[in-house]
Formats: C-alpha cells, structure tokens, sequence
C-alpha cells in the first residue's frame, strides 16, 4: 500500500491535472486507513474533470474513517449501482458504530448474497458479529474471508483477534505471522501482532512488529 501510494504521488506530482491519478492515491491512503488525505485527493480528482459519480463510495469511505458515520451512510446511499457492494460495505460499518449491528448484518448478508465470493464482505460481516459478542458466527466469516482470499490482511486479523479473545495471547500468535510479509505496510495488522508480544514481555519482538507501522 505505501508503495502504490508512493507511485500515485509522483503521478500527481508529475500531471497535477490527472483526475485519475489523484483517484488512484485517494485509494491508497484509503486502504491505509487514512481518511482527510483521501477525501482531499478525491475533491482534486473532481476538479480535475474525473467522473464524480464514480467517487461517491470512497467519500463514504473517507467520512468513515473520519470517523463521520451520519455524512458515510448518506454519502454511500448516493454510489451508483456498479459500486454498491463497497458502498454497502461502509455503510455498514458505519452502522455498526452506532450501534445498529442487525441493520449492518442485513446489508452485509444482501451484499454476499449477491456474491458469495466477496472476501471483503465475509470479513466485515465477521467485524460486525464479532463486535456484537457472535464469537462462533465472527469466527466462520473470517475463516470464510481468508479461504477466499488468502492476502485479506483484515479477515487473517479477525482471525488473530477472535483466537485471541477465546484462547488468549500466546494461542493468537501463530495467526499473525502470516500475513506479515504482505503487511510490511499495513499499520493495523502490524500493532494487532505486536499487542500481544508486549503483553507477554516479549518486548524486542514488539518493538520489531511495530517499527515498521511507524515507518
């Protein structure tokens, strides 16, 4: 992710008036959990002439992160059909975090019953069960999630989490390691696995883990 942003921002610095290439760094900062520097490069992607029917889902995105659930469901509720598993997506999310999980499981269930091989969907479903105390519902949607895409950084952490909270620190760790050559750049991963290192005083293997997230 740090590197596809690293690209996108040579792009814009090289044709400030690509929309496209102001849309494709609004994606990485979006997928490193970043929303103000995405919602900024979405605004100066429109001004430069991209479509803005096509940025509606990142927006919500952005306005989630931002931690904006009111502005994230309105926004989402305005993508267009080809973008609506996305946009489904970050509404639920949104609506998880406010409390609402039985209307976030609805759009996350309609979302995987129109494609039971969306990765992303069966991870976030876990997200919302697993924070509404569904540990054995949590726990089959991110196995789900992971068996369908091997490299879903979130659905391999769920699964840390969950073993975490059932069987304890040192249970989890064996889950974490595995998707760490493809979270190098993936912050949330990486303090998942270095959580437990520094509660059970393996500190040298903390501070390993969570170097490379400040970076």
């Amino acid at each position: 992710y740090s590197a596809a942003r690293n690209h996108a921002m040579t792009a814009t610095k090289g044709r400030p008036d690509w929309g496209l290439a102001h849309a494709v760094l609004a994606r990485t900062y979006l997928a490193l959990g970043d929303g103000p520097p995405a919602e900024g490069e979405l605004k100066r992607a429109t001004a430069a002439g991209f479509d803005a029917a096509r940025t509606h889902q990142m927006l919500a995105h952005a306005y989630w992160l931002e931690g904006d659930t009111n502005r994230a469901i309105d926004e989402a509720k305005r993508a267009s059909p080809r973008y609506s598993a996305y946009a489904n997506r970050i509404r639920a999310r949104a609506l998880a975090d406010q409390g609402d999980f039985g209307a976030a499981q609805s759009l996350l269930t309609g979302v995987i019953a129109r494609n039971s091989r969306d990765s992303a969907a069966w991870s976030d479903l876990g997200r919302v069960r697993y924070r509404n105390g569904d540990l054995s519902g949590a726990t089959e949607a991110a196995g789900r999630a992971t068996k369908l895409d091997p490299a879903n950084l979130d659905g391999m952490t769920l699964a840390g989490e969950i073993v975490r909270s059932r069987y304890g620190l040192v249970a989890a760790l064996p889950w974490f390691p595995a998707p760490l050559p493809r979270a190098a750049s993936s912050p949330a991963a990486l303090i998942e696995y270095a959580a437990p290192l520094g509660d059970l005083g393996l500190n040298r293997e903390m501070l390993t883990a969570t170097r490379p997230a400040l970076a």
